[in-house]
C-alpha cells in the first residue's frame, strides 16, 4: 500500500466519523430536596436516590421532577436507605419503569408519586413505611403489592383530599391482588 492509499482512507474514515452520530452515554445528576439527590445511568437505565431527607414535591405540570424529561428512559428507580418520603408526583409518568427498590428509610409515599407507571408491575413496599398518599400508584401495570402492617394511613395524608376515597390503586386494571 502507498502512503497516498493509507492518507486517502485515513481522511474517508474522518470524514465517516464527521457524519455519523456518535452516541454517549449519560450520567445525569442534580438535587431533589433538601440533602436528596439523583444520579442517572443511561448505560443501566436506572435512577439513583441518595442522601438524607425527603424527596422533593412536584406537580404534573409546571414544577416536574428533574428527570421528568428522560422519564420514558428509566427502567429502574432505586431509593437509597436515608429517604424517608417520596414527594407527590416524583415517578409520575416514568411509563418503562420496571423495577423499584425503596430503602428501609421511607415512611411516607405522596399523592400521584407514581401516578401512570404502567409497566410497574410489583412492589414492595418497605416495613417502615406508615403513609401513602391519594391516587400513589393510579394507572400503573400492578398485578400485586404487599402493604405492610405498619401502615397507618392510606390516602389524604399530604393535604390532596380526594372526596371519592383514596384511590391509590384508580386505574389499575392488571391488580388481582392486594396482601396487607
Amino acid at each position: 500500500m502507498t502512503e497516498c492509499t493509507i492518507n486517502i482512507r485515513m481522511y474517508l474514515l474522518s470524514a465517516l466519523l464527521l457524519v455519523l452520530p456518535i452516541k454517549v452515554k449519560a450520567q445525569i445528576e442534580g438535587s431533589c430536596g433538601d440533602g436528596v439527590s439523583f444520579s442517572y445511568d443511561e448505560a443501566t437505565s436506572t435512577l439513583k436516590i441518595f442522601g438524607e431527607g425527603e424527596i422533593a414535591d412536584y406537580d404534573y405540570y409546571t414544577n416536574v421532577s428533574p428527570w421528568r424529561d428522560f422519564a420514558e428512559h428509566i427502567h429502574n428507580v432505586d431509593i437509597e436507605s436515608g429517604i424517608t418520603r417520596i414527594g407527590r408526583y416524583a415517578f409520575s409518568e416514568c411509563k418503562v419503569l420496571t423495577s423499584l427498590s425503596m430503602g428501609n428509610t421511607l415512611t411516607s409515599i405522596g399523592s400521584s408519586a407514581f401516578w401512570g407507571c404502567s409497566s410497574l408491575e410489583s412492589i414492595e413496599l418497605p416495613i417502615s413505611l406508615k403513609r401513602i398518599g391519594t391516587f400513589s400508584f393510579r394507572g400503573c401495570g400492578l398485578k400485586q403489592i404487599y402493604i405492610p402492617q405498619n401502615v397507618e394511613s392510606i390516602g389524604n395524608n399530604d393535604g390532596f383530599i380526594w372526596p371519592y376515597g383514596s384511590a391509590i390503586f384508580a386505574d389499575c386494571n392488571n391488580l388481582e391482588s392486594i396482601v396487607v
